[in-house]
């Protein structure tokens, strides 16, 4: 008879007969042991599955539950927890264990509650991880997010997590560890955006130029930030933050940076500009996505394959199909499918050049498969009705906004025609900035505009605004 431990593990990988013979049978060989020479060679996916049935297996055992927690990885971007196993161990026994691997332990679980939209239950095991440990920095921030999704937005409390992340992070003991630095930066983008949910834009773009220039989440930062200075009117830094939103590494949602680019070079009257910006967001993003839309209830129902909208055979046209694969979640599904391929290759050439029994890792490395695959077709769906919302949404904006844009346009040439009727001289624009040759190490996209004195990689646009026709014995 399967006991609970085992029944959990097959819930994640499937009833597979030569997993449970393994499982139950004397002597069978050591899942931390295995994992750890499957990490050193370079199979790391295959390795922490082993880690996470260890966890659930061998719960009662306090030397295999540290063995297991002292090669668990703490990731925070990137991957996404087994939720369903991990967060099994909700309750499990920790009298045995050292507060280093009590605290191991309950972040992993808080993680996998949290991944599983249980976020209060998330919050109790997430409060247990000790101060001075790698994973209390990691931790403060998840109570932050978990406290947010819990309450229906505790703002104040969110904050206060995220500021002790970042205090722990700068000054605690773990502060050379990658996954303590990476909380900290999350933790600076999610007080910005604390900030910037009650309107308080200043402090939100304090907290987003916080961030190390060249980090993951610049790119975000300058996305939000583009937003920010827009709202507060300041015109020139937000064309700085969109020029810096546009480096390699683009923001998902970078088209949307041309329908900002092109209400900033509105509101500068720099009308033939912002008449290009949203032209091309209609032809680059707009356009090919109007099939999608077309096609979305006939791919997109819950018993249709949404595979085919990103296969060879797929009824869009090659940039609605790029624009999807672009998608954060279809992105990161693939490259998981990808990386369990390679990890499959990798072991059958260790297999052959070793000598030794492949074929029950290979089960996993196929259980693994298939979940990742249900994952991918779920991201698939889920993307596409993101982008068909989203085109939807910024073609209203883009209609509403050229319709301003022209408007305005009939205007100053209306007040152009008057004043050479009237006899008035036009002074001439004032000459735009030229563009600098900043080396080869700069960032190489085309701006007009200067680098921040106080900070490398961030902009200030020089574009000047043309609203005011200055004229003689005219008005202005």
């Amino acid at each position: 008879m399967v006991g609970a431990t085992l029944a959990a593990i097959l819930a994640l990988f499937g009833p597979d007969p030569g997993l449970l013979a393994d499982a139950t049978r004397a002597g069978r060989p050591d899942r931390v042991a295995l994992a750890r020479g499957l990490s050193e060679a370079g199979l790391p996916r295959l390795a922490t599955a082993l880690l996470t049935e260890a966890l659930v297996a061998e719960r009662t055992s306090p030397l295999k539950t540290a063995a297991a927690l002292d090669l668990y990885p703490i990731l925070l971007r990137g991957e996404v927890p087994p939720a369903r196993i991990l967060a099994s161990l909700d309750g499990a026994p920790d009298g045995d264990l050292s507060d280093r691997h009590r605290s191991a332990r309950a972040f992993l679980v808080g993680q996998s509650l949290l991944a599983a939209r249980r976020p209060t239950a998330a919050i109790a095991q997430l409060g247990r991880v000790a101060p001075g440990t790698p994973h209390y920095a990691p931790a403060r921030y998840l109570l932050g997010v978990a406290s947010f999704r819990a309450r229906g937005g505790g703002l104040k409390t969110a904050g206060a997590f995220f500021k002790q992340a970042i205090v722990d992070a700068e000054f605690g003991p773990q502060s050379l560890v990658p996954a303590v630095r990476t909380a900290r930066r999350l933790a600076l983008l999610g007080l910005a955006r604390l900030h910037y949910e009650v309107g308080e834009l200043e402090v939100a773009l304090y907290y987003y130029a916080q961030l190390p220039v060249g980090a993951p989440e610049t790119v975000e930062a300058e996305f939000e930030s583009a937003w920010a200075h827009l709202l507060r009117g300041d015109l020139q830094r937000a064309l700085g933050a969109i020029h810096g939103a546009r480096r390699p590494g683009q923001h998902p949602a970078r088209h949307e940076l041309h329908l900002l680019a092109g209400a900033a070079y509105l509101a500068l009257c720099q009308y033939p500009r912002g008449r290009s910006e949203l032209t091309r967001l209609q032809k680059i993003y707009l356009a090919p996505l109007e099939k999608l839309g077309h096609s979305a209830d006939e791919h997109l129902r819950s018993d249709a394959d949404p595979s085919v909208l990103v296969g060879p055979s797929s009824p869009l046209s090659r940039a609605a199909v790029g624009l999807l694969r672009a998608q954060p979640e279809v992105r990161a599904a693939e490259a998981q499918l990808a990386a369990l391929d390679a990890e499959a290759t990798m072991l059958k050439a260790y297999g052959t050049g070793g000598g030794f029994e492949t074929a029950p890792l290979l089960v996993r490395v196929k259980a693994l498969r298939v979940v990742a695959e249900a994952r991918r077709r779920s991201a698939i769906r889920a993307g596409a009705r993101r982008l068909v919302a989203d085109a939807a949404r910024l073609s209203r904006k883009t209609g509403l906004l050229m319709v301003d844009l022209l408007e305005e346009e009939g205007k100053s040439l209306e007040a152009g025609i008057q004043a050479h009727r009237t006899g008035a001289i036009v002074k001439a624009k004032p000459r735009e900035a030229p563009v600098l040759a900043l080396g080869a190490d700069w960032q190489r996209w085309r701006f007009d505009g200067l680098p921040w004195a106080d900070e490398l990689g961030a902009y200030r646009s020089t574009t000047p605004s043309l609203c005011s026709l200055d004229l003689e014995g005219g008005e202005k």
